[in-house]
């Protein structure tokens, strides 16, 4: 074993990682900035290494042998512990060039985002922040937990693997064009399902809280547009007759800029729960506890209206 590990170059796991993540020797390569022969050559070198072929031919392109599955989770670990070791334990963001990832839903970046950038800009003046999308399936389908947060609404299924911190909730209103018929009429409940609803997908099932809700109370109503983000629905909403349920903060300066009209909703309806998450591997290192801090300050006084 000692053999071993005098002759183990740190570059091969970096490339199995990138191998065994993307499956795909292309994507692989792009991700660590190497030519394909050069990542295919990397591939060879770590079956021979492994006595295994790793990444085998499947349905619809390569697939990890079992080998290979067992080996991810434990690089990931081997991997984020050797970027501890070689990291300063004093964290300073004034000093730091890390890269820090963030996912959010169209809705969490454009509501909360915004004052989280500008903070993060002020303090960590040399450090980047890649912000990726977040739908129903994405911390599922994190097998190498990139991502040092998610800010996740309760529509969105968190793995029990990770660990959570409530940020705050944001209240649902009805939005409509400010030509709409129920614009200067009381919004009732009967009014509400006789009209067409808008609904925001983000990836995920036909079910929502407002669906549910009206089930409860008997009633159902009629969704003839699915829209992957809320702004895009808010935007399609003037010159048509439907309604959309949307939480308030980015609602409301929309329907300013849109010209559309806000409504209180006919029904109790529990306000969306936001909360920030994270994978446990991230848990300890200073520079995350740091990001989490700063998002969770910074969100929490949207939230508050602050």
């Amino acid at each position: 074993m000692a053999h071993n590990l005098r002759n183990l170059d740190l570059n091969l796991l970096v490339s199995l990682d990138a191998l065994l993540s993307e499956c795909h020797v292309s994507r692989a390569a792009d991700k660590l900035g190497l030519s394909q022969p050069a990542m295919s050559r990397m591939l060879g070198k770590l079956r021979d290494m492994f006595a295994d072929p790793l990444l085998v031919r499947g349905q619809g392109g390569l697939v990890l042998t079992e080998r290979a599955q067992e080996l991810l989770p434990r690089l990931n670990n081997i991997l984020e512990q050797t970027q501890q070791i070689l990291e300063a334990t004093d964290f300073d963001p004034a000093r730091t060039d890390r890269q820090f990832h963030l996912r959010a839903t169209p809705y969490g970046m454009q509501t909360y985002l915004p004052t989280v950038v500008k903070r993060f800009c002020e303090v960590a003046p040399n450090a980047s922040l890649k912000v990726a999308e977040l739908d129903a399936f994405s911390l599922r389908q994190d097998r190498a937990p990139e991502s040092d947060l998610a800010i996740v609404p309760d529509v969105i299924s968190v793995p029990e693997s990770y660990m959570t911190k409530t940020l705050g909730a944001d209240h649902f209103i009805c939005v409509m064009a400010g030509d709409h018929p129920l614009a200067r009429a009381e919004l009732t409940l009967e009014a509400y399902v006789a009209y067409r609803h808008v609904q925001v997908t983000m990836g995920g099932g036909p079910h929502t809280p407002v669906d549910d809700m009206l089930a409860g109370l008997g009633k159902t109503r009629v969704r003839s547009l699915f829209v992957p983000n809320a702004a895009a629905g808010l935007a399609m909403l003037p010159g048509t007759d439907l309604l959309m349920t949307q939480t308030s903060r980015l609602a409301v300066p929309l329907a300013k800029q849109f010209g559309l009209v806000t409504k209180t909703l006919p029904f109790e309806l529990e306000p969306a729960t936001y909360r920030m998450a994270w994978h446990p591997v991230h848990h300890h290192h200073e520079a995350h506890r740091w990001f989490r801090k700063l998002v969770y300050t910074e969100i929490r006084q949207v939230l508050q209206g602050g």
